[in-house]
């Protein structure tokens, strides 16, 4: 064992350097002899004669000695912080520290959204009232630099497909009214001119069936009808259907209807396929607009969703692969307690209330399914009901998520939607990046994160630690914020007194995510936080995090 001063303990007595040298020499010599050595035993003891006469050396020229145990602590290297964290000022505490060095996280740091309210260049002068940011639309904006986006026209040929779609020609009992009065026609576009001045451009178009493609696609803003858009359009909402309104009474027959409406593409197979379900003993009543005129059973849209509610099952054809949205008539169905038999590729359980709520199939070859499936149901009235015991007990979540989002208005969420734009570009671009704090008490980083509820616009802040990025730290973390300042969610009072239960109701965190997710993502996809190992990743490689909230 080296001791300071170049001392060398060997053999039970304690030699200085300049002995060592001769006597390791001997001994080597001695192991070189025996055949009780090997040839790396050798090597090994060559290498540590190395190490000492170094050692000697160090002692003779610089009065240095090699210590490898110490008791000392080691010192506090910046490397060994996580990430970019930074310790307080002597003194201070983690989350008193970040709290005033980054007091600009609520979102109005930028601009004064009420005295600044978002502009949008459109077809009609409105101010939107109710919103969190102040929402101005106009024909003429007061200056183009004042002017955050455009209303543009879509190009001919998505345009064509919208006109003939049948969630536009619908609206009016599917969203019509969330649409704010524009009959759930397009808002009117602006001059080409204006527009090209703003800073983005929206594309407003309630058809989903053509993806909207224009230049410079990252200034566009598209509305459609789909989830997957950035500010969706028509969803279903407590105000325009009484979801949990007990069923209707089922005294129409057929037991099945067929909904025949626009769009009117391969006819001729669903015509087929509701011959084959009634071949097999089970008759189809069709019905609606894509049916001759002269015939009996033809009816518009609207009637069309008035009349399937006398029947027990109303059999749908949803053209969309995949599926980013349904057609009012199955909302309509679902109001009113008519079973939906949804003839669709892709799954359509993201839009339901409870995953027995409907019955799905595929084309053409599974119509014996649908036979057996409406068989079993007619004799028995206890699985008939049920399919329709949501309505007496509580929807999914994910359910509540969607019919809350129309209530924030389409206005008023392009509006939120521009404003959080330009608030991302202004984190990107700021020095705004003291957001987390190396804790020498604790030994760990200490975070501070944003959130907002989906529809809001300001922020409130909490702080996590290194430990507690976990997706159960998270959420609880989230509902101890807004639990502790009685706050009350964006639904509360448009939601029906049957979930209600006389106003008593009990809120939950439902999904989490960064900013500017698509809902259809983050109600069903990958947008919202789910893993451990996704929070923690997102929050080590975003300096400042902000974070929205669906609450339930």
């Amino acid at each position: 064992m080296l001791f300071p001063g170049g001392l060398m303990r060997v053999g039970g007595r304690h030699l200085r350097g300049s002995k060592v040298l001769p006597l390791l020499q001997r001994r080597l010599a001695l192991a070189v002899g025996s055949s009780r050595f090997s040839r790396q035993v050798v090597v090994l003891l060559g290498v540590l004669a190395a190490l000492l006469l170094l050692n000697l050396l160090f002692y003779l020229f610089g009065g240095i000695s090699i210590e490898f145990v110490t008791d000392d602590p080691l010192p506090d290297l910046p490397s060994l912080w996580r990430g970019d964290a930074q310790p307080p000022p002597r003194g201070r505490q983690c989350a008193a520290w970040l709290a005033e060095v980054d007091p600009t996280g609520a979102g109005s740091e930028q601009r004064d959204w009420q005295r600044q309210p978002v502009v949008v260049a459109a077809g009609e002068s409105r101010r939107v009232g109710g919103c969190a940011v102040g929402c101005l639309f106009t024909r003429s904006p007061p200056d183009h630099d004042a002017c955050d986006a455009a209303v543009v026209a879509p190009p001919a040929d998505a345009a064509a497909a919208a006109g003939g779609d049948e969630a536009s020609s619908a609206a009016g009992g599917a969203g019509g009214a969330e649409a704010g009065g524009l009959g759930g026609q397009a808002m009117p576009g602006v001059a080409a001119e204006v527009g090209a001045a703003c800073a983005y451009q929206v594309v407003w178009q309630r058809s989903a069936r053509e993806a909207v493609v224009m230049p410079n696609a990252s200034r566009v803003v598209a509305m459609t009808s789909s989830l997957s858009s950035d500010v969706p359009l028509g969803q279903p909402s407590w105000r325009d259907h009484a979801f949990m309104d007990p069923p209707t009474p089922k005294h129409a027959s057929p037991p099945i209807v067929a909904i025949l409406s626009h769009p009117c593409s391969s006819l001729q197979l669903k015509l087929d396929f509701i011959a084959e379900v009634s071949r097999q003993g089970v008759p189809v009543h069709p019905l609606g607009s894509c049916l001759p005129a002269s015939d009996a059973h033809h009816a518009t849209p609207l009637a069309a969703q008035q009349r399937l509610c006398g029947h027990r099952f109303a059999l749908l054809f949803e053209e969309l692969a995949p599926l980013h949205a349904m057609s009012p008539h199955f909302w309509a169905a679902l109001a009113c307690g008519t079973v939906p038999i949804v003839v669709a590729k892709g799954s359509i359980a993201m839009f339901a209330p409870a995953d027995n709520a409907f019955l799905q199939v595929g084309r053409g070859d599974e119509v014996r399914q649908v036979v057996e499936w409406v068989g079993y149901l007619l004799r028995s009235q206890r699985a008939y009901s049920e399919m329709t015991r949501w309505k007496a007990d509580v929807p999914s979540d994910a359910f509540l998520a969607l019919l809350d989002l129309p209530i924030v208005s389409p206005h008023c969420r392009l509006c939120l939607h521009l404003a959080t734009k330009h608030l991302v570009a202004w984190d990107e671009s700021s020095t705004r990046k003291v957001c987390r704090c190396w804790d020498e008490a604790t030994n760990t980083t200490l975070y501070h994160l944003y959130v907002r509820e989906r529809g809001t616009f300001p922020f409130l802040s909490f702080f996590l630690n290194a430990s507690e990025l976990t997706m159960a730290h998270l959420m609880r973390a989230i509902y101890r914020l807004y639990h502790g300042l009685a706050y009350r969610p964006l639904w509360h009072g448009h939601r029906p007194d049957a979930l209600s239960a006389g106003g008593a109701t009990q809120v939950r965190v439902f999904r989490v995510y960064p900013l500017e997710s698509s809902q259809e993502m983050v109600l069903h996809g990958s947008g919202a936080f789910r893993r451990d190992r996704q929070l923690q990743d997102y929050i080590e490689a975003t300096p400042c995090p902000r974070l929205e909230v669906i609450l339930v």
